[in-house]
């Protein structure tokens, strides 16, 4: 008996020294329901990457983290964070932003779930990524408290995706100034050939802040072209791009 209590006891503690309880803040990129009354939520958080857990009984109306763990909010979570990466189980959570004002207009939520669907196809489970979390966080905080000029934050962050991904193109102007060097050689690969309107545009998306980008006055054809085209670079540079199905699903909505 005191030998099969020994290694029962020994049993517990190398689960325990594989498990530690941690906090951690995030954005929740989707989920989905999981039996009765538990949900399935993926996680981008800014101190461990992206993973994916369990929430028990969060669905349920008595609740008190009901709506806590919904699509796109931001939100701080305590759980035990198992080494082995499997699923993890969420002890406790609150929201932090629940970005109420995007979840009202249409336009917005389609820039902001694109953001979430480019943060999914962009990272691995457990990689961290700090800057890129940042970037997420206030995207959609500048979204969310815009009154004019939505898309032009997608843009933003596409943009400065590729950046933080170590992908940046070298930005081409299709028909330059007379006069210039017409020599200047670069790969078609890693380029974005633009015109002599959008070069500017998509320049200060790099080298702005969100401030100047949320000023800026661009027709929706612009915002729609210039958008296409990020997609298409993404799509050839990152090895999990995928089908962009909230770019479809959105489109479907809106016409």
């Amino acid at each position: 008996f005191v030998r099969s209590s020994q290694r029962k006891y020994c049993e517990t503690s190398k689960i325990q020294a594989r498990m530690s309880i941690v906090k951690a803040e995030g954005i929740v990129i989707k989920g989905f329901k999981y039996g009765e009354s538990s949900k399935i939520i993926t996680i981008f958080s800014r101190d461990f990457g992206k993973f994916t857990a369990l929430v028990k009984s969060t669905r349920n109306i008595k609740s008190k983290t009901s709506g806590v763990f919904d699509n796109l909010n931001h939100i701080s979570v305590i759980f035990n964070k198992k080494d082995s990466g499997d699923l993890q189980f969420i002890n406790k959570g609150e929201c932090i932003n629940s970005f109420s004002r995007i979840k009202t207009d249409l336009d917005k939520l389609s820039s902001a779930f694109r953001m979430l669907e480019l943060v999914n196809h962009a990272t691995h489970d457990y990689d961290t990524n700090e800057e890129l979390f940042d970037l997420a966080s206030s995207c959609l905080t500048s979204l969310n408290k815009c009154e004019r000029n939505s898309g032009n934050y997608l843009l933003y962050f596409q943009a400065n995706l590729t950046r933080l991904m170590g992908i940046k193109p070298d930005l081409v102007e299709d028909t330059p100034l007379p006069g210039a060097d017409k020599k200047e050689t670069f790969n078609p690969a890693n380029a974005l050939k633009l015109s002599r309107k959008e070069y500017p545009i998509v320049n200060s998306l790099f080298d702005k802040g969100l401030d100047f980008t949320g000023n800026m006055v661009l027709h929706r054809n612009e915002l729609e072209k210039i958008g296409n085209m990020f997609d298409h670079y993404l799509s050839n540079h990152l090895e999990k791009f995928g089908f962009l199905k909230t770019k479809s699903v959105m489109y479907e909505l809106k016409n």
